[in-house]
């Protein structure tokens, strides 16, 4: 019972940390948003679920299974990364010292995180719940609310849903080499694309294709022309028209108990991914947190080990009055003052700072990753870097970039940095240079290939690319003060942009469809307002 006790203190504190933020109230506004463009009236320019030319009667049943499919997706890309800081924070504020001290064990906390996470989603569903039921009435084509049939998708759909989900907050946050940028990529990648196919008939692992399946067969009877294509997401034609579906009642899914009991079971896979998660937990031990650190971890066994067969006896030094008098009685020391001289600090020197300690920061293994994409760009034939080795060449150093602006807030250095001479025209310049390097360099071999065959306009968007990034990043960290909303924002705009080869979001020219003058010329305007943005948050957090 102590131990349910402690499990429910810990998520209560730490939920009702997280509804306190401003970012949450920004969450709740974006979450009626999505609702309200998840359900669009009939003539719209576009559809968001579709069976070829048909949709259900926005009632209570087709309205809650709408927003309840197309809020998984959202939950599975969003709700990840808005409850995966959890731990993080306890670590950063030194919390995590306080807990280290208290006999708590590792799968007490980390169940207590899980149910946090699950917390902050369920309301976030719980508003969903509720514009559902707004934009039933606002759409008017039935008046009639039924609550158990808006809530009922959103119950055996999200509910487990979003208990996998915070389970898997929990483990990228216990895992050490999954807690920072490293992470979110792979989540990006691994999570999203194994679950969401499961859209067009992959496994049924979301649940989405129980309620689909029941809606095409419903729609084959009011419409027996009706094939089976289905569309789900954003939809548009291609000649910008509007939509004109024909629509037929559907009254909802029966809720069988074989589903419930198949949707309970994820549930349980949840728990038993917060479990496995509290093995890597290191529990806030410092100790075991330098562990990977050879030298660091090596020492103090080494001489542990020496002490065993050599117990000298050290004795105390005793110290010479007449000698320590002596020294009290030297002249003062006098300090230079603080603008005298004409010492200078050369932007050289604090840039090669910084280059250092972004490098040190990253692993050997992505150094050794860098220098193969570098060298891939130079020898691989052209369609193969542009559609492969470029798109990583842009999100290889993420882990670089999404430290710009927040890196000594987040280690806590920014009074000891921000108290040296001129830190906005020195500190600031010189690390939103490190980041434009890295691009440089990352892209370099590309960059070599455009100049041999004159691909001027394309070499062109690559510098700019390289401002617009590290501009970007500066941005949203000088002003968030944190890393999440840089890499969050960046991996969606990358996935649609270079990786996808979508023209207008092609930051850097690198598809093949990318490098049109147009386009490199407003990126270079945004490089330079999110530029200012970035100075004017690192101003802010000089006088806060």
């Amino acid at each position: 019972m102590k131990t349910l006790r402690t499990i429910y203190e810990i998520a209560r504190a730490d939920f009702r940390e997280r509804i306190r933020r401003f970012s949450f109230a920004m969450t709740l506004v974006f979450a009626v948003f999505a609702a309200y463009a998840f359900v669009p009236p009939n003539h719209a320019n576009y559809g968001t679920l579709i069976l070829e030319n048909y949709r259900g009667v926005y009632n209570s049943a087709w309205v809650g299974a709408q927003v309840a499919i197309l809020a998984s997706a959202y939950m599975i890309l969003v709700g990840f990364y808005l409850v995966r800081n959890g731990i993080n924070r306890d670590r950063d504020t030194g919390v995590g010292q306080i807990i280290a001290g208290t006999p708590m064990t590792r799968p007490v906390y980390t169940l207590g995180k899980w149910l946090s996470n699950c917390a902050v989603l369920t309301v976030i569903v719980g508003v969903l719940i509720v514009g559902a039921a707004a934009l039933q009435l606002i759409r008017g084509e039935d008046t009639t609310l039924r609550p158990l049939q808006i809530a009922a998708p959103f119950l055996y759909l999200l509910i487990p849903l979003l208990a996998v989900v915070s389970a898997l907050a929990v483990f990228f946050e216990c895992v050490p080499f999954l807690r920072g940028a490293v992470g979110n990529v792979v989540y990006f990648f691994i999570v999203p694309q194994t679950v969401l196919p499961e859209v067009m008939g992959g496994p049924k692992i979301m649940g989405i294709t129980y309620i689909i399946d029941h809606m095409k067969v419903v729609c084959r009877t009011a419409f027996p022309e009706y094939v089976n294509g289905m569309s789900v997401g954003f939809n548009l034609h291609e000649d910008g028209r509007p939509f004109d579906l024909l629509t037929f009642t559907w009254e909802g899914m029966p809720v069988t108990t074989e589903l419930l009991l198949i949707r309970s079971a994820w549930i349980l896979v949840a728990l038993a991914i917060v479990f496995v998660a509290a093995i890597p937990f290191e529990r806030f031990d410092t100790a075991r947190l330098q562990k990977g650190r050879r030298g660091a971890a090596r020492k103090p066994r080494f001489q542990r080990l020496r002490g065993l067969f050599r117990k000298a006896a050290v004795k105390p030094v005793e110290a010479d009055k007449s000698l320590l008098a002596t020294h009290t009685r030297t002249a003062p020391v006098h300090l230079t003052p603080i603008g005298g001289g004409r010492t200078r600090i050369r932007l050289a020197g604090i840039l090669s700072a910084n280059l250092r300690l972004a490098l040190k920061s990253m692993p050997w293994w992505w150094h050794l990753g860098a220098l193969g994409i570098i060298v891939t760009e130079i020898v691989l034939p052209g369609d193969i870097v542009h559609r492969f080795i470029l798109p990583a060449a842009w999100i290889w150093p993420i882990a670089i970039w999404s430290q710009l602006g927040n890196r000594e807030i987040r280690h806590a250095t920014h009074q000891l940095i921000f108290s040296a001479a001129h830190p906005l025209r020195r500190q600031v310049p010189a690390a939103w240079l490190v980041g434009v390097l890295a691009a440089l360099c990352l892209a370099g071999g590309a960059g070599a290939r455009w100049i041999i065959t004159g691909d001027w306009p394309r070499l062109l968007a690559l510098f700019v690319g390289a401002a617009f990034v590290p501009s970007f990043a500066l941005a949203l960290g000088a002003w968030s003060r944190s890393s999440r909303l840089f890499e969050v924002l960046y991996l969606f705009w990358w996935y649609i942009g270079p990786f996808n080869g979508i023209a207008p979001l092609d930051y850097a020219g690198s598809s093949v469809a990318g490098g049109t003058l147009a386009v490199t010329a407003a990126y270079a305007v945004a490089a330079l307002g999110f530029l200012l943005l970035g100075f004017l948050g690192a101003r802010r957090q000089l006088q806060v």
